[in-house]
């Protein structure tokens, strides 16, 4: 079984906490802080962390530790004493031979919302899901400890059959997750492309198409299902179980408008490359359709980044 020790690093105070997964339930079995006393010189602070560490480690033998990356302070001061302190712990850490999984704030906030930008709200209310708690500590200390724990813990991803059959033999890959959540349940569904994701949440905006509907259609082409909506094809839909003639008409009459035409929409897989200067424009204000509108016409792949949003921003502009 794996235990996981979560760390918030700190030299007031170290948050911590030790969890592990049962099925979808994220069991903590402990978590705290360890508090320094501020009147210590920082040598007898740093070493009430390293006594307080070892005494966690030694009573819950973690399998490996989840460790928040140090951040950028604007006191130099505070940075230090925080990278000491950091250096402590992952020393002690070391010494048991537990493995550390470092983790940015961003990475933390998009492995439990899917959105590197997420607010505490959100990611109070995606921690609270998991771990099936209503509330949590009131120390942000521990409440990041308990956020970079559930970090190290692996997650189910629901994918398509033709998402399965082209992950065969694959020892690593990439989707793209939509993060679908309700008041008693979490749920992931990938895709191999920014398209296909971005088709299945137009689905699921229709009312009457669930996930696990959303995610049948979308196992087909995606040109399949846009040619579907714009020549009225009520059939199609029905084909799918839990898709009558009324859902497959909301569908088609809510989607039509959104989807513009087949050219609107970046069908197919991206390079990386092309994915980024993506991600650069839509973070502008660009919608999917502009953007895929202005990749058209210049050529992604035998540009720079930097060239190509400058072109991108050219077209869209109209300059």
């Amino acid at each position: 079984m794996q235990i996981i020790l979560g760390i918030d690093p700190g030299y007031d105070r170290m948050g911590w906490c030790v969890l592990h997964k049962d099925g979808s339930v994220h069991h903590i079995l402990a978590s705290g802080y360890v508090e320094t006393k501020k009147t210590e010189d920082m040598h007898v602070r740093y070493a009430q962390i390293q006594a307080g560490l070892e005494t966690i480690i030694t009573e819950y033998h973690p399998t490996v530790c989840a460790l928040e990356n140090l951040f950028f302070a604007k006191n130099v001061k505070t940075a230090m004493r925080v990278s000491e302190a950091r250096g402590i712990i992952m020393g002690v850490v070391i010494q048991h031979t537990i493995p550390v999984v470092e983790y940015t704030p961003n990475q933390i906030k998009s492995a439990l919302t899917g959105n590197g930008h997420a607010t505490k709200a959100d990611i109070a209310r995606m921690m609270k899901l998991l771990t099936k708690r209503k509330e949590l500590p009131k120390l942000d200390d521990e409440v990041d400890a308990i956020a970079v724990a559930l970090c190290q813990v692996g997650y189910g991803v629901h994918v398509a059959p033709h998402t399965i059959d082209a992950l065969v033999g694959k020892s690593e890959a990439t989707l793209h997750i939509h993060t679908h959540v309700r008041e008693d349940a979490l749920q992931l569904f990938g895709f191999l492309t920014r398209e296909e994701k971005y088709m299945f949440e137009l689905l699921l905006s229709v009312s009457g198409v669930g996930p696990k509907t959303a995610l049948a259609i979308t196992n087909g082409s995606s040109a399949d299902i846009v040619d579907a909506i714009q020549t009225n094809n009520v059939s199609f839909f029905t084909s799918f179980s839990r898709v009558g003639k009324k859902v497959a008409q909301k569908i088609i009459i809510e989607l039509k408008s959104k989807l513009g035409g087949i050219e609107d929409l970046a069908l197919g897989d991206e390079t990386p490359h092309v994915s980024d200067i993506r991600a650069a424009l839509e973070s502008l204000g660009y919608s999917k359709m502009e953007v895929s509108k202005a990749l058209r016409a210049i050529k992604p792949e035998e540009v720079s980044i930097q060239q190509a949003i400058k072109q991108s921003v050219h077209i869209l502009s109209g300059t």
